[in-house]
């Protein structure tokens, strides 16, 4: 009895530096003629292993906007309505006590349906360090929307801008 209530208290430990939010913000630009054409969403749910670095993204593209409009499920193509990245950010740990601002590579594979693409970024970590907030997460890609099944004019690679606040340690 006493080895399985140690055991749940070490799941209990990891389980607690890995932090989720619900409200990140994802933005998709990119060139389409002589335009710029810009879809949002504000619903990225996001989970970060502070001590692994390894994150989980999970974007539903039903939440995707342009111009403060919705994408009908129509226009999205007759694959999965949700799009996951599973990936590491390229340091050893999320830091969230004071620190000059990091620029690393992101890695990862993005899920679409049945679709597995490796997908590579760069990130930087802004510390900010303001009441509950430590850092400002930025995460950038540049891909084929294609990879996204999104009703994209065009096939120029799009660039996803990626923007989360992290969140302090419990133990901060």
């Amino acid at each position: 009895m006493l080895l399985l209530l140690a055991g749940s208290g070490l799941q209990a430990q990891n389980e607690a530096q890995v932090y989720r939010t619900m409200n990140g913000q994802l933005t998709i630009t990119g060139s389409v003629g002589d335009s710029v054409l810009m879809m949002r969403s504000n619903n990225l749910i996001i989970s970060l292993d502070y001590e692994s670095a390894e994150l989980v993204i999970r974007l539903n593209k039903e939440t995707l906007g342009r111009e403060g409009k919705t994408e009908s499920p129509n226009s999205l193509s007759n694959t999965s309505s949700e799009v996951l990245f599973k990936g590491r950010l390229g340091i050893d740990y999320v830091i969230t006590q004071k620190h000059p601002p990091l620029d690393f590579a992101v890695e990862g594979y993005l899920f679409n349906g049945d679709e597995k693409s490796f997908v590579t970024g760069s990130g930087h970590l802004e510390h900010i360090h303001a009441n509950e907030y430590a850092c400002i997460l930025n995460l950038n890609f540049f891909i084929s929307p294609e990879l996204l099944s999104i009703d994209w004019p065009g096939n120029e690679k799009v660039k996803i801008q990626i923007i989360q606040t992290v969140l302090k340690r419990r133990d901060d």
